[in-house]
């Protein structure tokens, strides 16, 4: 096998490799999220500043209630008018457990 042809399979062995370490990760989190990897580096282009997403900062006090009971949208948690001055307050960045929440639902998976 020529010198050219090795570089070429070493490759396409990485690509797959990276390929399924990338899925392994994703499948181990348990996350419902895909991507697929560039074939190719001319698909690893950016994308002009215009397009690209603005990051937003969440820092804060943000209102917080768990919903063991999937109440929230029949009740119109998401409504912009919703009262919510009875909730709990959490800072952003940091943990809800931390800041002395319980889960509702010990030993449940969380609800999505």
């Amino acid at each position: 096998m020529s010198s050219e042809r090795r570089q070429v399979s070493l490759r396409r062995g990485v690509r797959t490799s990276l390929r399924l370490t990338a899925w392994a990760a994703i499948l181990a989190a348990g996350t419902a999220v895909a991507f697929r990897l560039p074939q190719k580096s001319a698909q690893t282009r950016q994308e002009p500043a215009e397009l690209r997403p603005v990051p937003a900062n969440l820092e804060g006090l943000w209102r917080f209630r768990t919903d063991p009971d999937d109440a929230g949208e029949r009740l119109g948690w998401q409504r912009p008018d919703f009262r919510d001055d009875d909730w709990r307050q959490l800072r952003v960045p940091g943990g809800w457990e931390a800041q002395g929440i319980t889960d509702p639902r010990p030993g449940m998976p969380p609800k999505p």
